[in-house]
């Protein structure tokens, strides 16, 4: 059935919609599906998303890992050349692929540089006795070769293990004595060889060890390898027999002595030190030199020396430098140089003597220690870099020329910063900064910025800058920081965390200049036996800061952190509060700080749980009193990680596991509902360490990224909506949650989709409502519809539902919009209509605007409740200029009571007579007629008194008469 009440409400209709036409911009995506119950989803539209392109590639985000050296004939010329790469874009096809560079040292200028498909970063490179130069890189892993002579560059290939596993990582490369170039890989730890003859690669040892990394090897001239290959909790060292793949186990490294920083602390330690991680080898003579660190008992970057003719390390505290390269440079009269960072000394290890010998101090930040790669170098302008000049490279991509002077100390480069030798002369350096192009990183953090500064912030994959973005302008600005695992807002400070050593720093904003803001060192999760590497929640809990964190290599236990807010420098530290498994997720309520895990400890090491857990830990008591181990029906296989916790403006807790978002009962942890973006599996194989995140847009409508897919999801009507197509890795919504940001194309690309959407009514705005009523079966009804705090309001749209089976629409009359409205009744059980006046409403009083007439079925056998709803409600509203546009409209339901025994029928017996009659005045008289039955109410006053006995006795006797 459908009414049209004047032709004259299309004109109008039309006009409305031109208006709206006029006022949206035209890049707006509109969600406006009308398939949702969700008022929120219905009305939600956005921009197509808008690429804001590489956010971390700017000046200074050049990043050399490693470098190698040589000399090339340019112009007809020899010039001294460096080689190194910076780091890019692994996404096949980019236009900002990782570079390898190719650079005039004696001119300062990037002579050529190559691009790297499918790396992200590169370990290694290194020479042989020809000059080519052997690049390995990481992500897709692949050699490649290039030749000083040709300037070409070529792929050799990617490598793979017996069974087939691509290798992801490849470190360092040594050659033999007829250029055969070795490498070692992760995650099989295989020892490569490349055959230059056959040009191919062979695997010489496979799984070494049991463990998965094989990085740092070096070919002596005895023709042995000594390598560090990794078992799940430590690293081994070893030599490898080239011909016959014969390993014999080396002595292991331990040390007792004193460390001390420039500042005067000592930490010591009586307890043995394991090389969890391995940074680089080189040999240098005799000698080894190996540069390690250490996560027990405390962690520390080291320059180990290991004695090959005499089979030992050098163990004295003389012999153990703080320094954290990968490579020393090469002997200079038969002195190997090194910086001392503990100390604050220059020193050189004599390969005759077998000692350090102290040469010149520097401040802290005077000099740049750096040893990714070096050599000396004789220029020919010996003006500027008299005698020997000791080359390297910066991870923040800058070329160091750290001079040496003449042998007899004169010489010596004269600006730069100075360092006193111990002849008493000065010596400085000069750092060239080397831009290589668009060199983006991957964007590892994505939060928004502290309240009041409108900002994004992004941190960087192996830094070195933090990203913070206006959001008005979409204007980026930089300050230095190495890699952000996790950011938030605590007690009005602003913290980010840092991988490696699991640091934690408060970020102070400069408003007027942001590139002007400031990091302050806060406190680190690594020392002491902590073992943590990588925070990634921080969250205001109480009084408390709380950070959750994954362990360090090697190692499983992960840990909840809390800072108190009166002194964030001291730190409790809850390790392996959930053995075994990593703190991910974190959010707070009530004096309870809830916490989800995932099973994977530190790299390295397999995890020894399948099931990933949810717990809650009481702040007064500092203990967990619930751990729950969530079952999804959509997860196919063990749930292995949890993150993304939130709680709602409502207070309800959400938690994600990759495709699937759920919401938990905060009280017993109980799976409550789920939402599935896409199919989810997990794998021991494949670990996983970021949350997912969750912001809200209301208190009832989220945004979110399970399994990297952005969606929005009215938690009221339990229905979701995808925004885009794109992957979403990260996301963050600004201050005023009118954009949404996030990453994609390999997370190194950031995106912006511009937002609006009508969030349900607060107290106080617009309300449509339908009264409660209580009927009788088979009677007529009419229901008033409502709408309050609706001044300027003038127009409706929208669908009232009901329940078919119980009631029977009669009628739907439109009161405030006379005839201009229109109603489609034509489904069962839901009414849609549409009305607009040429007079606004004028009051904030609640109004009738239409009036529903509705019959009780009769057949009902029992009492029966049933709601009235409304979905999809927009209105119209006119502004103070007379324009129209719509306005979000919250709505109330209504409950009807339909009541199965027929008035009079008191005692049930569906017979009315003078028993009935009899049951009123003993209601009457015991008192509880005043609050009776509904049957006894016969007149239907509300009240059940002698008037009701009367007219029951009425319809006895006009029933009497009637069959006479």
């Amino acid at each position: 059935m459908k009414r049209l009440m004047k032709k004259k409400i299309f004109s109008q209709v039309l006009a409305l919609f031109l208006i709206v036409a006029i006022c949206v911009p035209s890049s707006l995506v509109s969600a406006q599906e009308q398939g949702f119950e969700s008022n929120q989803l219905n009305t939600f539209t956005m921009t197509e998303p808008e690429g804001l392109g590489y956010p971390l590639a700017t000046s200074g985000s050049t990043e050399f890992i490693n470098s190698a050296y040589g000399v090339e004939e340019e112009d007809g010329k020899q010039v001294n050349v460096l080689y190194t790469s910076a780091s890019g874009d692994s996404t096949v096809g980019s236009e900002a692929p990782a570079k390898f560079v190719v650079y005039d040292l004696d001119n300062r200028k990037i002579l050529r540089d190559f691009p790297l498909p499918g790396a992200k970063v590169i370990w290694t490179h290194g020479t042989d006795s020809q000059g080519n130069v052997y690049i390995a890189t990481q992500s897709y892993a692949n050699v490649f070769r290039y030749s000083p002579v040709t300037k070409e560059l070529e792929s050799l290939g990617s490598i793979r293990a017996s069974d087939g596993t691509l290798q992801t990582a490849i470190y360092h490369v040594s050659f033999d004595s007829e250029d055969n170039a070795y490498f070692g890989t992760y995650p099989s730890a295989l020892v490569v060889k490349y055959d230059v003859q056959q040009n191919q690669f062979e695997i010489i040892k496979e799984n070494l060890f049991g463990g998965k990394y094989v990085k740092a090897h070096v070919i002596a001239d005895d023709g042995y390898m000594y390598l560090f290959g990794s078992t799940e909790t430590e690293a081994r060292f070893a030599r490898l027999d080239l011909d016959s793949g014969a390993i014999t186990e080396l002595p292991e490294f331990s040390y007792t002595g004193p460390f001390r920083n420039h500042d005067g602390i000592k930490n010591v330690t009586n307890e043995k030190i394991a090389f969890d991680k391995v940074q680089g080898l080189t040999l240098r003579g005799n000698y080894l030199f190996a540069f390690v660190e250490a996560s027990t008992p405390t962690k520390l970057a080291m320059l180990v020396i290991f004695d090959i003719a005499n089979n030992r390390w050098l163990t004295e505290p003389e012999n153990v430098i703080r320094n954290n390269g990968t490579h020393v440079p090469p002997a200079l009269d038969n002195k190997v140089y090194v910086w001392d960072r503990g100390y604050l000394k220059l020193k050189y290890f004599d390969l005759t003597t077998g000692a350090y010998t102290e040469v010149a101090g520097f401040k802290d930040g005077d000099v740049n220690p750096g040893m990714r790669g070096s050599t000396f170098i004789e220029f020919d302008d010996q003006e500027e870099l008299p005698g020997q000049t000791l080359v390297t490279v910066q991870k923040n991509g800058v070329v160091t020329y750290n001079s040496f002077g003449h042998p007899d100390g004169s010489g010596g480069f004269t600006g730069g910063r100075k360092f006193v030798w111990a002849n008493g002369n000065t010596y400085g350096y000069e750092n060239i900064t080397v831009e290589a192009g668009l060199q983006p990183k991957v964007i590892r953090a994505l939060e928004t910025g502290p309240a009041g500064t409108d900002t994004i912030i992004i941190g960087a994959y192996m830094g070195p800058v933090l990203g913070i973005l206006n959001h008005q302008t979409d204007e980026i600005k930089y300050i230095p920081m190495e890699q952000v695992e996790g950011m938030g807002e605590a007690h009005g400070k602003y913290y980010a965390s840092v991988y490696p050593k699991a640091e934690i720093f408060t970020v102070d904003f400069n408003a007027a200049d942001f590139s002007q803001s400031t990091k302050t060192f806060v406190t680190k999760l690594s020392d002491d036996g902590l073992e943590q590497d990588r925070p990634f929640e921080l969250i205001e809990a109480g009084d408390y800061v709380a950070i959750s964190s994954v362990p360090d290599y090697g190692v499983l236990n992960g840990a909840l952190t809390l800072l108190p807010k009166a002194d964030n420098t001291q730190k409790e530290v809850y390790k392996g509060i959930i053995p075994n498994q990593s703190i991910i997720g974190l959010a707070y309520k009530d004096g309870k700080i809830y916490g989800s895990t995932s099973v994977w400890g530190g790299l390295g090491i397999d995890p020894v749980d399948v099931n990933a857990k949810l717990f809650i830990f009481d702040l007064a008591t500092k203990t967990v009193t619930k751990v729950v181990e969530p079952d999804l029906d959509n997860v196919s296989t063990p749930v292995m990680h949890i993150g993304g916790l939130s709680i709602g403006p409502n207070g309800d807790l959400w938690a994600i596991s990759n495709g699937i978002i759920f919401e938990v009962d905060p009280d017993t942890l109980e799976v409550i509902r789920e939402f599935k973006t896409r199919d989810t599996s997990w794998s021991a194989n494949n670990p996983w360490y970021l949350p997912y995140q969750i912001s809200w847009l209301s208190d009832t409508l989220m945004v979110t990224n399970p399994g990297e897919v952005l969606s929005v999801i009215d938690t009221q009507t339990g229905e979701m909506r995808k925004l885009t197509n794109k992957q979403a890795h990260l996301m963050a919504v600004s201050e005023d949650k009118q954009s949404i940001y996030f990453s994609s194309d390999h997370q190194y690309k950031l995106y912006k989709m511009d937002i609006s959407f009508e969030a349900n009514s607060a107290p106080g705005e617009i309300t449509l409502s339908a009264a409660d009523q209580t009927v009788r079966k088979g009677a007529e009804f009419t229901v008033p519809v409502k709408i309050e705090k609706a001044r300027g309001f003038v127009g409706l749209e929208g669908v009232l539902n009901y329940d078919a089976g119980l009631i029977e629409l009669e009628s739907f009359d439109f009161t405030e919009f006379g005839e201009n409205g229109a109603t489609n009744d034509d489904t069962a059980g839901k009414i849609s209509f549409a009305g607009v006046s040429g007079d606004r409403i004028d009051t904030d009083e609640p109004v009738i605007v239409a009036n529903v007439k509705f019959r009780a079925k009769a057949d009902i056998s029992a009492d029966e409740t049933t709601t009235i709803s409304f979905s999809s409600v927009r209105g119209v509203i006119e502004g103070a200029l007379g324009e129209a546009q719509y306005a979000s409209v919250l709505t109330k339901n209504a409950v009807i009571t339909i009541t199965s025994r027929v008035p009079g029928d008191v005692n049930g017996d569906n017979v009315i007579d003078l028993l009935d009659a009899r049951a009123i005045l003993k209601l009457i008289v015991s008192g509880e007629g005043l609050t009776g039955s509904d049957a006894a109410d016969v007149n239907g006053d509300g009240a059940v008194d002698t008037s009701d006995v009367l007219a029951l006795l009425q319809i006895i006797a006009d029933r009497l008469a009637s069959s006479t």
